[in-house]
């Protein structure tokens, strides 16, 4: 462990006079970036039983590029490679590949974006665990789009997509495309009202059975008051399932963020929509995310958050998720960081089966994390 100390002391001392290494042109840059981290997680698998515990130390080298700084067309590429390593369980060792590209471009009258990402992952979560960590494969982009019609109007078109592919048969491969549209109009120069519908298809893998969702919504978006800004929707939201009957709720969707002082802000979002499982069931999902950053200097930030689910399958399953996180940042430049965090997780469910030992299990789980990490780039 003191080796692991000493390497994550030598990552932070390289970042101190860290600079691009490649310059192309006057705004672009290319940098090597470097992230090491160690964690002890007491409960890797999730269980309600059996917990498994383990100290994992992960190595990300990767490659950051920049272009267009200041320009009408701006954009940016990432890619790493962590090496994970457990010290106790070391069958679960594993390298695994993430990497994203955006672009965006804005002349005032004519918005467009892009991003897309493509992640391996392995690892449990609240809706995949077992006795094993569950590899899988998730590509995820977006593109959006705003044309200002007149001087008070405007319209918004985009189109996301989401692919998850497991490499585990008890789980469903999920691919999710959704196309919201907004009209948006000006009632003061920062807030806009907004109606839109969005449309979305969850398509399953294994004939699991494929749903259409609507969200019919008004709402609005801007800076509301000088330190309050953000946006919001709420609406009529409705899941048609190709097996079962049609569901409908009040749909909604908000992200907010209050300036407290010039050092510390909060935030909140929160959602009331339909989603699927790993398994292929549609589940309702309510979920708050309260949040808050102080800066305690120039180099030091705090940050708390908080991630409340409340989940609703269609087969009758319910859950209660609890996600809490608090963590401590020590920036020695804008290259180099250092940073501590807690995680509790916690996961109350009314689920209940018999494993082959014969013992009554759930779906509940209690897991703690702590985590310290090094970054650079240079």
């Amino acid at each position: 462990m003191k080796n692991i100390a000493c390497g994550i002391a030598v990552l932070a001392c390289l970042g101190v006079s860290a600079s691009a290494i490649t310059r192309v042109g006057d705004s672009s840059e290319l940098f090597l970036t470097g992230t090491a981290s160690v964690r002890t997680d007491d409960n890797i698998f999730l269980n309600d039983l059996d917990q498994v515990d383990d100290t994992i130390v992960e190595l990300a080298p990767g490659v950051e590029y920049s272009f267009g700084q200041g320009a009408q067309m701006s954009g940016s590429f990432k890619a790493a490679e962590t090496f994970s390593r457990y010290l106790d369980n070391n069958n679960l060792d594993d390298e695994l590949l993430s990497s994203s590209f955006k672009v965006g471009y804005d002349d005032a009258k004519l918005k467009l974006s892009f991003d897309a990402s493509y992640d391996e992952l392995n690892q449990s979560t609240r809706d995949i665990r077992g006795t094993n960590l569950v590899r899988r494969d998730v590509i995820a982009s977006h593109a959006d789009s705003q044309i200002s019609v007149t001087e008070k109007t405007s319209t918004g078109l985009g189109v996301s997509y989401n692919d998850t592919d497991y490499k585990d048969s008890d789980y469903i491969d999920i691919q999710e495309i959704a196309v919201p549209f907004n009209y948006f109009y000006a009632i003061s120069e920062k807030v806009d009202l907004s109606a839109g519908l969005r449309y979305r298809k969850t398509s399953l893998g294994e004939n699991a059975g494929d749903s259409s969702d609507y969200y019919y919504n008004v709402g609005a978006r801007g800076e509301f008051t000088p330190k309050f800004s953000g946006f919001f929707s709420v609406g009529y939201n409705q899941r048609k399932p190709e097996r079962g009957d049609d569901e409908s709720s009040i749909g909604a969707n908000a992200s907010f963020a209050y300036d407290v002082t010039e050092k510390t802000s909060i935030g909140l979002d929160l959602s009331n929509d339909y989603t699927t499982s790993a398994e292929g069931i549609s589940q309702k999902t309510f979920s708050v995310a309260p949040s808050v950053t102080a800066k305690l200097s120039s180099q030091w930030e705090a940050s708390f958050g908080l991630t409340y689910q409340k989940l609703e399958y269609f087969s009758g399953r319910d859950d209660e998720y609890l996600d809490a996180r608090v963590g401590l940042a020590y920036r020695l430049n804008e290259n180099a960081s250092l940073s501590a965090g807690y995680n509790y997780r916690s996961n109350d469910s009314n689920v209940t089966y018999v494993d082959g030992a014969g013992r009554t299990r759930t779906g509940d789980f209690d897991n703690n994390v702590i985590t310290v990490a090094a970054s650079v780039r240079f």
